[in-house]
């Protein structure tokens, strides 16, 4: 809740969150995580219609839950209709 009120209430709609957490709960080593977020952040660059790099935004300390800004992926309702 922390992170939506740094936002501010206009933009909470154009953040979305995703998990690796279980990946941590599972007892994967470090270097894998690290391997699972470079995978997460190169699929999400590959899914955007921005010619800029996405890097979603660790959220807490074990850097398993992330926020991206769907407005940095350009991601519009009705673009591929």
């Amino acid at each position: 809740m922390r992170a939506l009120q740094k936002q501010g209430i206009a933009n909470i709609g154009h953040y979305r969150y995703f998990s690796l957490n279980h990946l941590l709960l599972a007892g994967v080593t470090e270097k894998a995580l690290q391997a699972n977020r470079g995978a997460f952040t190169s699929v999400l660059n590959h899914l955007t219609w921005s010619p800029d790099l996405v890097k979603p935004e660790a959220i807490e300390s074990t850097k398993t839950v992330f926020r991206v800004n769907i407005e940095d992926l350009r991601w519009e309702r009705g673009r591929l209709a």
